[in-house]
Formats: C-alpha cells, structure tokens, sequence
C-alpha cells in the first residue's frame, strides 16, 4: 500500500468527532485551533498555503472559535478537509455561517461573475470527483441549482443580506440526485470552503462553524 494511502486512511479513522444532545455529529467546530493562525486539520492545493493562511483565520467571539475568512485581495483559494461518513444513515448536512461582505454584483450563475461571501462543498472523491457547493449569493435566488460542469452543482442557500448567524440543514442525498441524477458512486471524501471575490474584484468575507452530519 503506498504511503499516501495510509496518511489518508489514518486520516479518515482518527477524524474528531462530537456528537451534541440532539444527535448532530460535528466534523468541525474549530475547537483545537489557535485563535488568529490557519485552521487545524485543513490543507490547501500545492503552493497555495500562503495565500490561504492570509485568507483564512480562526478567531473566538464569546469564547467560541470559529473561521473567519476574509478575501480583501481576490486570492479565490479553497480551503479543505477530509471527512467520511455513511450518507444512507446521516444524510443531513449541517453547518453555520455568517456572510459580512457580499462581493458587488456577484452571481454564481453568471461565470464572469461567480464570487460568493460564503461557499462550503461536499465532495466525493479526489480530484476528479464531483461536488455539491453551497453558496449565499449576493444576487442568485434561494433554492437556484446551478450545474456549473458534469462535475459541480451550485446550490443558493442564502441570499443578501448579513448580519448574524444562520444555520443551515440540508438533505445531501436529495441534493445529489436533484443535481446529478443519483448519488455519485464515488466515496464521499471531504468538505471543502471558499470565500472569494476575485472575479468581481471586490472584498468578500464571510464566517463559518458548527460543520457536521445527522440523521434525517
């Protein structure tokens, strides 16, 4: 078995996991994270932790940590996480997050303009899987699905606006079939999260907590 294999299955065996009262089981809650330094546990694609680390920071409000991410210089890197669970007894995806700069005139619909203050994926399989992406748009209507490739779907969860914390619950199984027919037959693998507003040319900041996975 070749070394990257095993890096990635200790990986997957020995994700931390929490589950709270109401049966949530929280991937991530960014609880071992230093406040002010990159996220514990994440990885970037090759030559982009730099910018990443400038982008993404964990900080602390009332004594809870969260990531704060904040693309001030059009950067667009995505950050990601390897995760696995089983999508037939938990196929409630669930997280929170907090849109604080809406990048000017962006649509995710439009390619010229596809900036979003919040993006988190859900992924199956590695680099040449596919992936759910749910966005707060600044302008794309609630609910819109939008199939960007064969490989990615947009889904537009929240629209304008700001200010406090939203939380999120999604059935990830109806996702993928309203957006691809089917689940994919790839194992799911991981989540990913990009805030960016590059294509705009405009800042885009958004917050995340509180990832996790539930029954229906």
């Amino acid at each position: 078995m070749k070394t990257k294999t095993i890096i990635l299955l200790v990986a997957l065996l020995t994700l931390p996991l929490i589950v709270h009262a109401d049966g949530t089981r929280y991937i991530e809650g960014f609880t071992s994270s230093k406040v002010g330094g990159f996220p514990t546990g994440w990885r970037t694609r090759p030559g982009e932790k730099p910018q990443a680390e400038a982008v993404y920071k964990v900080q602390e409000e009332g004594g809870n940590k969260y990531l704060a991410a904040n693309d001030e210089q059009g950067y667009s890197v995505q950050i990601f996480k390897l995760a696995h669970w089983d999508l037939n007894k938990y196929p409630v995806f669930k997280w929170k997050w907090r849109a604080k700069k809406l990048p000017k005139g962006a649509n995710e619909t439009i390619p010229a303009k596809n900036d979003s203050a919040c993006g988190i994926y859900i992924s199956f399989g590695m680099s040449r899987g596919s992936a759910l992406k749910y966005v707060w748009s600044t302008s794309a209507p609630n609910g819109t699905f939008y199939k960007k490739n064969d490989q990615m779907t947009m889904i537009v969860k929240q629209t304008g606006g700001g200010g406090g914390w939203v939380n999120e619950s999604t059935n990830v199984v109806e996702d993928a079939k309203k957006a691809f027919g089917k689940v994919p037959d790839r194992t799911l693998t991981g989540i990913a999260i990009l805030t960016d507003g590059n294509a705009t040319k405009s800042p885009a900041a958004c917050d995340y907590d509180s990832i996790g996975y539930a029954a229906q």
